[in-house]
């Protein structure tokens, strides 16, 4: 009897995975290299990853104000694909596609239901492939939101060994140098999971102390490797100034905090009503909290972590769509925590909502596409009959970086873009100054 039942198994996978890998494939085609245009930060990540290829190094061979996993991210990527940004557009969705996969697996180990699994898994891949919040993707809020899956996963669903611990404190690890202020959500996850067994129950104080001393060296592993690596490349005190100091002095807004978190909840509670999926998630939340009996202590942790989320996303006083990637992870086993019973007329009525409202998003985005703008190909151009000739190209601003990074031209200055040229944190004109003595070399 076990044999037909494992066979059942390895049908129902195999249907749900290659569902969700075609709705996958498919919300990412306008986000895919042919449709996505030039951004603006992907184009600084792609271009420091191309120059690390050039053995040169972030921050003291081109200034930005990310930690590096981002830029490792894209070397790897140019690495798979020189001159062309197909590479970290792959691994970057092989990441996507796998935190899908998890979000599916979790959503079946909770609700035993394929079809409600599958359901949560799509939500998840369309929300966080919807331009409004990805704006073309390859960004660290993308990278951060997909590791976020793999600490939950783990913390709910995987059974709690040495390994599964170390594993979540360097996950952690990695989120705190692909985006720093987006570690204090998955922490909390962590923090508060690590207190009870899977029955909820308060673990005794020596395990408890086990757990956080695991999840602490998996952490300082993760710090480790990258203080080698910097070492390494000799740029550290680079490091620290651009990626901390100077985010501490010129990035964050100075205004109240209380004002930056309403800011942050008014565009995502408010502003983001017209997102249907959106609107979707919190009537399913409405229905799921009038019916409970209960709450769910993961729920309650969850809860928690979105709220951390908030705060953290409202730290820089900015707000831009990418920053609100990082509250789909929760969102979604928010989502997955709220079913109690489950009604078959119920899940098929969210099915065929869900279906339709996918349909038309997918629809739409597919309308949306556009080619690559001309001009990068035309000046692509005129550059490329010069290089190795006349000299190298510059465009004093990060869009047209993409140049760069297509025909592996490095900048003359690490002064790749001027967005901060009047940053209070650099000397008057300092900047501006040493801009003009590299482009005179």
């Amino acid at each position: 009897m076990a044999y037909p039942n494992k066979t059942i198994l390895i049908h129902r996978n195999l249907f749900a995975y290659s569902l969700i890998l075609l709705v996958y494939i498919a919300f990412i085609i306008s986000s895919s290299p042919p449709y996505s245009g030039i951004g603006f930060d992907r184009e600084i990540f792609q271009y420091i990853g191309m120059i690390i290829d050039h053995n040169m190094v972030p921050y003291t061979d081109a200034f930005d104000h990310k930690p590096p996993v981002i830029y490792l991210l894209n070397y790897l990527g140019f690495i798979c694909t020189p001159n062309s940004t197909w590479g970290i557009f792959i691994l970057l969705n092989i990441l996507g596609f796998i935190a899908a996969i998890l979000v599916y697996k979790a959503s079946f180990l909770r609700t035993k239901n394929i079809l409600l699994s599958i359901c949560i898994s799509l939500i998840f891949i369309s929300l966080s492939n919807l331009y409004v919040f990805q704006e073309g993707g390859n960004l660290t809020r993308q990278v951060t939101a997909h590791l976020t899956i793999f600490i939950i996963y783990i913390s709910f669903f995987y059974r709690t060994t040495f390994w599964s611990t170390l594993l979540s404190g360097f996950l952690l690890g990695l989120i705190f140098f692909t985006q720093q202020n987006e570690v204090l959500a998955p922490a909390v996850i962590l923090v508060s999971s690590s207190l009870f067994n899977r029955e909820f129950d308060l673990l005794p104080l020596k395990k408890i102390l086990i757990h956080y001393s695991f999840l602490l060296l998996g952490f300082i592993i993760t710090c480790l490797l990258f203080g080698l690596l910097l070492v390494f490349w000799n740029n550290f005190a680079d490091f620290i100034d651009q990626a901390y100091l100077f985010n501490f002095k010129s990035y964050i807004k100075n205004e109240s905090y209380i004002r930056k978190l309403q800011n942050v909840c008014q565009q995502f509670f408010i502003g983001y009503s017209n997102v249907k999926i959106l609107l979707l998630i919190w009537v399913i939340l409405l229905i799921n909290i009038i019916r409970a009996k209960k709450i769910n202590p993961s729920l309650i942790i969850l809860l928690l972590a979105f709220v951390v989320q908030l705060f953290s996303i409202a730290l820089s006083g900015k707000i831009y769509g990418h920053y609100f990637l990082t509250l789909i992870p929760f969102l979604c086993f928010i989502l997955l925590f709220s079913f109690k019973q489950l009604g078959s007329i119920y899940i098929y009525g969210i099915s065929v909502a869900l279906a339709l409202l996918l349909f038309v998003q997918l629809r739409r985005s597919l309308q949306a596409v556009e080619n690559d703008n001309p001009i990068v190909k035309e000046i692509s151009r005129e550059v490329s009959n010069v290089k190795n000739k006349a000299g190298q190209f510059y465009s004093f601003t990060a869009h047209y970086l993409r140049i760069n990074y297509e025909l592996n031209i490095t900048s003359p200055s690490k002064w790749v873009y001027l967005k901060y040229a009047n940053s209070p944190y650099f000397p008057a004109g300092k900047m501006i100054n040493e801009l003009l003595a590299d482009l005179k070399k």
